[in-house]
């Protein structure tokens, strides 16, 4: 049996995870990987140990955290093609050592976060489809962050079937791994998407997208980070992430526990 292209071992796994009933999401990084690759000076159309062992090279612009991150995300592939597909001639370097991130998330202040969704509503220029899309996406999708404390990637890939506008029940199905949960959300952030998803009726009848882009497709995490930061720099000067709005969300609630001895110990449970 001749050997199979690294185009085909990529598919091949897409088709082991699809069969596994795994999550789509991590072949993003898996051909991220194999464009990289090919792209390489005298790239070969095969898997070659050399690309590999460029792949685990650290690069100039990356921190010890990143690095092993993007190393993390390659390697089940690799596991899955030496192991399952017999390509022991391939061998997965070792990994650097875990470093601890020192980065210390950003607090918001109140004004800070009226800064932040004074901007987001203060989006115009209305006149293209995008424009009208970022006009009503923008203003809600950072409130239902900072309100829920769900993570930026689950809510980019909320469809409508997830949400229950009635009762506030919102399924989270697209997440981190794959431990799927149900949040109930506050009164005020239920009607502002009550009314978020009528005026979004008239605009793209028919969507499966909760917040689509001009496709009707999700919205890629660099757009979120884009309007992040043009709505936060706009009247603020400290740097911070769209991330870190679940961290707020976490601490806010935290603070808001009533310190009585071990009644606070047993809410983290």
């Amino acid at each position: 049996m001749p050997a199979m292209t690294f185009a085909e071992l990529v598919e091949m796994y897409a088709s082991y995870r699809r069969a596994c009933g795994m999550k789509e999401r991590p072949m993003q990084d898996i051909r991220y990987f194999f464009n990289a690759c090919v792209r390489m000076p005298g790239g070969s159309p095969y898997l070659t140990q050399e690309m590999i062992d460029w792949w685990w090279e650290k690069r100039r612009s990356e921190i010890a955290v990143t690095h092993r991150a993007r190393l993390n995300k390659v390697r089940p592939f690799l596991e899955y093609i030496i192991v399952r597909m017999g390509y022991a001639h391939l061998t997965i370097p070792k990994m650097p050592p875990y470093v601890e991130s020192n980065s210390i998330p950003h607090y918001f202040t109140q004004l800070e976060l009226r800064n932040l969704f004074m901007a987001c509503d203060e989006i115009s220029h209305c006149r293209t489809l995008e424009q009208k899309l970022r006009k009503m996406e923008v203003p809600v999708i950072f409130r239902l962050l900072y309100s829920s404390g769900i993570r930026c990637v689950e809510a980019r890939l909320l469809d409508r079937s997830d949400i229950a506008l009635k009762t506030g029940v919102v399924k989270i199905t697209k997440t981190k791994g794959y431990r799927e949960r149900i949040i109930v959300l506050h009164d005020t952030m239920r009607e502002i998407l009550v009314m978020y998803d009528s005026a979004m009726d008239s605009l793209m009848p028919g969507r499966q997208v909760f917040f689509p882009d001009i496709r009707g497709g999700y919205r890629k995490d660099k757009w979120l980070e884009a309007q992040f930061r043009e709505c936060w720099y706009k009247y603020n000067t400290e740097t911070a992430y769209p991330r870190e709005l679940r961290h707020q969300y976490a601490i806010e609630n935290i603070n808001s526990w009533p310190n009585r001895g071990y009644e606070t110990n047993e809410q983290l449970i």
